[in-house]
Parts: C-alpha cells; structure tokens; sequence
C-alpha cells in the first residue's frame, strides 16, 4: 500500500514577497523611504519650517559663515558664500583696500549700510557694503565727497552706521539645499513625503474597502441588481476624476480628511470590477453550497468565505493604486488644491521647484528624485506581487 503524497502548504502572500528578490527589494525600498520620512525629521536638528531669510535659496553643501557682531546688540548672521561674495562685490567699484576681500580668509569684517533715504549728488543711495576694518576710514572719506553736505548729511556719527562681525566658518551644512526662505530643503522633503505617503495609503484604503464591498455585493446578488450596480460604474468611469476631485475641493472646505476622501472615492472603480468578476466566479464553487445547505447567512458566506478569496488580485492592485493616488495628490498640490502651506507634501515642492528649476536646480531635484524612486518601488513591487500571485505561474 502506497503512501499518499503529501500535500505542501501554500505559502503565505508575505514569505512569498520575501523570497522573490525584486519583491523584497521593491518593499524594502519603499518601506525604508517611508521610514526615513517619518524618523529621520524628529532626528534632524533642522526644523521644515524654520526660515533663515539670510539663508535662502542656499546651493546643497554650500559654505556657511557665522558672523558674531562684536560689542553690540546686533543678533548673529548666518550667510552662505555665494551671497557673501556677491555683497562683497559692491565694494569693488570703490576702490578701497580691502573692497575685494575673501571673506574666508578674514578674521573680521564689516558692514557698512547708509539708510537709502540718503541721497547723493548724483540722486542715487550709497550701496551697502562688506569692507575690512582698516578700509572704514577711507569709505566714510569718499562717501563724504558724494554727499551733499558731506558726513553732516547722516542722521547720526558715521560709526552708527558700521557693523563690525568677527568670522566663524559655521558647522550647518545644508544637504539638498534651502529654499527661497531659508528651509532646509531635505527636511522639507522627507515631511512632505510623510504627507504624500499618507494620502497614498489611506485613499487606497478607502479606495479598496469601497470596490471591495460594491463588486462583492454586485457579484453575489447578481441578476438585475448587478447589472443596474455595474451601469453606474460605467458612467462614473465616464466621467472625468480629476475634474470630479477639483469639483469637490473647490465646494467643500479644503482639509486632508477631504483630500484622503475625494481621491479614494474616484479610485474605487476598477477594485469593484476585479471583486465583481472573482466572486462571480468563487459563488459557483463547491464550499459556497456546502456553506449554504450549513445554513449560513447570506453576509457570512459573502464576507467570510468569498471576498477573504478575492484579496490576492485586489492586494497586488492596491499596490499599483497606491503610486497613482499619490501622484493625483501631486497634481492637486501642483494646482494649488491640495495640501495648503503651511504643510507641504511632494506636489507643493515639486511646484515651488519647477518655478525656480533654471535658477535653483535643486529645489527640483531632490524633491523630484525622492518621488520617483517611491513611485518605482511600488510599481515594481506591484509587477511582481502579480506574478506571485498568479495562479497560474510556474511552480506556484
């Protein structure tokens, strides 16, 4: 008597994952970026909205100088190199020992600014400028021959109008750059990430639960009922989402519950087609009759024997729902419907970056980069989740 062959388990949807290298990898990376998002900004020591006005629109690892005024109540200065040598500059026309200094080799400096209010003969204001100590003299000189009554043209002695700031090289670094106000562009990112990846997964949730519950409904009555449920999925598919979801937007108050509620009712529609054809399918199978001649309910063989066998197909296209929903947030934000500052998410900074790609190229990469690299993952993954779960596949 021969024994019989024993029946090997199906393996579960996440050890499939993991043993499938470009599945475990595309999860891995979508899962790291998302932690990233949300542990990395409560680790950093730059706050998103922070401004630092003198700061803004910093290049990514640009040299930072603290300038600490000397014996007076003037607050510290932060300024990057770039804009320290462009003020530099306006001394240079003056031609006094010092007007092309290198702000990096100085130990001190000084900032000279007449209020603009003061004219001189020839109508225009003295320019602001960054000179050295010994070169004040000598610019209050000339600045005298430009006035109209000489230094008794200022509203007080010359030396009110004079800063003198001792020069640190400062140890902030700002990695992926500052915007125009200042902010750290990569703590920005990674919170707006927390944003788009929220709006991401709970649509698609709201998304899934409501395709799910329709389709499994339509597809178990059937008759006149489906087909009267499946009309009305046909005109809705008829209809324009995007203009649907700025319609709703517009009318009612604009908050993130609206956003995770208008996008996810316009996402549903494929999940309830696919729940729609697979219980169609399931209803007809031996368990669903031995399930009724139990005696069973008709919501109890509907919710607890044939939609848990419908997850498969709808779990791998909540994975591909999930980059489309946050690339729809994108779009809203990029409109200037989504996400409202003071928040921001990937579309806010991926609008504010493709104002400003020709001057600060960064503001868009970095962003633009990020969001890519997610969208890849999740699309990647979904490719393969339905590879593994194809029935059909080999050796599965």
């Amino acid at each position: 008597m021969t024994d019989a062959p024993s029946i090997r388990p199906t393996p579960g949807i996440l050890r499939r994952i993991l043993t499938s290298p470009p599945a475990a990898t595309s999860l891995g990376v979508f899962l790291l970026i998302t932690a990233l998002c949300w542990l990395a900004p409560a680790l950093w020591i730059k706050e998103p909205n922070t401004t630092r006005l003198s700061l803004g629109a910093t290049a990514p690892l640009a040299t930072i100088y603290d300038l600490t005024p000397a014996g007076s109540d003037t607050p510290d200065r932060l300024i990057d190199e770039t804009r320290a040598q462009q003020l530099i500059r306006n001394g240079l026309s003056l031609e006094l020992p010092g007007s092309g200094i290198d702000i990096a080799n100085e130990p001190s400096i000084v900032w000279i600014e007449i209020p603009p209010i003061i004219r001189s003969t020839s109508g225009g204001p003295i320019r602001p400028v960054w000179i050295l100590p010994e070169s004040v003299e000598a610019f209050f000189q000339q600045a005298a021959e430009q006035l109209p009554e000489g230094l008794s043209s200022l509203p007080g002695p010359p030396e009110q109008f004079a800063t003198y700031y001792q020069v640190h090289t400062s140890p902030i670094r700002f990695l992926a750059g500052t915007d125009e106000l200042g902010r750290d562009l990569l703590a920005r990112t990674l919170v707006g990430g927390r944003l788009s990846i929220a709006v991401g997964l709970a649509a698609t949730l709201v998304s899934v639960t409501i395709g799910i519950v329709y389709g499994g409904v339509a597809g178990y009555i059937g008759g006149k009922l489906d087909s009267l449920m499946m009309r009305f999925v046909d005109i809705l598919y008829a209809l324009p989402f995007l203009i649907f979801v700025i319609l709703l937007m517009v009318v009612f108050p604009r908050s993130l519950l609206l956003l995770f509620l208008a996008i996810g009712a316009v996402e549903w529609l494929t999940t309830a087609r696919i729940v729609r054809g697979e219980v169609l399918s399931i209803k007809k199978l031996p368990f669903v009759d031995a399930a009724r001649t139990l005696g069973l309910s008709h919501g109890t063989i509907l919710f607890r024997h044939i939609l848990p066998n419908t997850l498969p197909p709808v779990i791998v296209y909540a994975t591909l729902t999930i980059p489309t929903v946050i690339l729809l947030e994108s779009v809203l934000s990029f409109l200037g419907l989504g996400v409202q500052p003071p928040h921001s998410s990937w579309g806010v900074l991926l609008n504010e970056g493709a104002e400003r790609m020709q001057t600060y190229p960064w503001m868009l990469i970095f962003p633009a980069s990020l969001f890519a690299v997610t969208l890849l993952s999740l699309n990647f993954l979904g490719d393969s989740l339905r590879d593994l779960l194809d029935p059909k596949s080999n050796g599965r």
